[in-house]
């Protein structure tokens, strides 16, 4: 009724029709849409939320990628050379005695190293380094003015251990004889060691080749014992024993 407080709808401003009434257009335009609006797309671009199925496919690559880490490190920890090396030591004659001194184990971990560190040393019948590998295996370098001589008391340890498998290709390299050796050996068929490179090379120090190549056949690849008869040959004495100790201590 007139005067009375009433709530209005204000209707748009359009003509009415002959009978007065809105047409159906008009009142469209007064509905009010209850649905409610659509949310935004799911997933994380729309929200910023996490998506459970992506976490979960995040947490198993990264397992997968832990576990490749893992493998890798396994397999670094195999090929890296390290602790290869039991010990190494040095021998030269200085005034007509032999001297014998420990090499450091971080410097003669490879062959490239050792090598290197055999050749810093000087003497007057040249100089001899030794290596015990994983008491499986004896290197001897030779170094005079003449070159250098090398024997490794058993080929197999190259098929193993890094440091004799790179002092082979050394070898190969240089050694036809040693290439065709390794051609013609079947890795973890022999019986008996197969020492290989130079017998010989302490022949003159009172070594034969022969008695070598018996040496490293009858000790069965054991380093320390090849490495005593080697001492007592080349009149090394207690000098050998303590700088081996001390070798073996510096190397712990």
């Amino acid at each position: 009724m007139p005067g009375d407080a009433q709530d209005s709808v204000e209707l748009p401003d359009r003509p009415r029709a002959r009978d007065s009434a809105w047409q159906e257009e008009d009142l469209e335009e007064l509905d009010v849409d209850d649905e409610k609006p659509p949310g935004p797309a799911a997933g994380p671009t729309a929200t910023g939320a996490p998506d459970a199925d992506a976490d979960e496919d995040e947490s198993d690559d990264d397992e997968s990628d832990d576990d490749d880490d893992e493998d890798d490190d396994g397999e670094d920890d195999d090929i890296d050379g390290e602790d290869e090396v039991d010990f190494a030591v040095v021998a030269y004659r200085d005034g007509g005695r032999w001297q014998v001194d420990p090499l450091p184990a971080d410097a003669v971990g490879t062959w490239d190293g050792f090598r290197t560190t055999v050749a810093g040393r000087s003497g007057e019948t040249g100089v001899i380094g030794i290596a015990s590998l994983d008491d499986s295996a004896l290197v001897v370098l030779r170094l005079t003015g003449a070159g250098e001589q090398i024997l490794l008391s058993d080929l197999e340890t190259a098929d193993y251990l890094v440091f004799s498998d790179d002092l082979v290709e050394y070898l190969r390299r240089t050694d036809p004889a040693v290439d065709e050796l390794v051609e013609t050996t079947d890795f973890g068929e022999a019986e008996d060691p197969v020492p290989v490179g130079e017998l010989g090379l302490l022949g003159d120090l009172g070594v034969a080749g022969d008695d070598m190549r018996e040496l490293c056949e009858d000790l069965g690849g054991e380093p320390e014992d090849l490495l005593e008869e080697i001492g007592e040959a080349l009149g090394l004495g207690r000098a050998l024993g303590d700088a081996v100790d001390a070798a073996v201590a510096a190397a712990r």
